[in-house]
């Protein structure tokens, strides 16, 4: 049976993602509105390969997603859109407890 048969809905952008997800157990808050475009801008700007080989590492030593939003030194929304592309790909799945495990 089909997800969206079944009550899922589709996330269609990160703020989507990060509504599901909740506030988790940190203390990331952001102050950005919905569809502001700076979500993506991190203070240390990183290409997005580099964001996602760096997320990968973070996965496989089970890091938090506040842990992760820390190491990279990134802000939630950043992390958010980066573990979904990784999703999308098919290198990660998302567990209980803002946690992911690569497939």
């Amino acid at each position: 049976m089909r997800c969206c048969c079944r009550g899922a809905l589709p996330l269609i952008n990160t703020q989507a993602l990060i509504d599901q997800l909740g506030a988790g157990s940190g203390s990331c808050v952001s102050s950005l509105g919905q569809g502001d475009a700076s979500v993506l801008h991190s203070e240390n700007p990183q290409t997005s390969d580099a964001v996602q080989t760096h997320l990968l590492r973070l996965v496989d030593d089970d890091s938090s997603f506040d842990e992760m939003v820390h190491a990279l030194h990134s802000n939630p929304e950043r992390v958010a859109a980066e573990l979904l592309k990784l999703e999308l790909e098919g290198l990660v799945v998302a567990q209980p407890g803002l946690r992911w495990r690569s497939l």
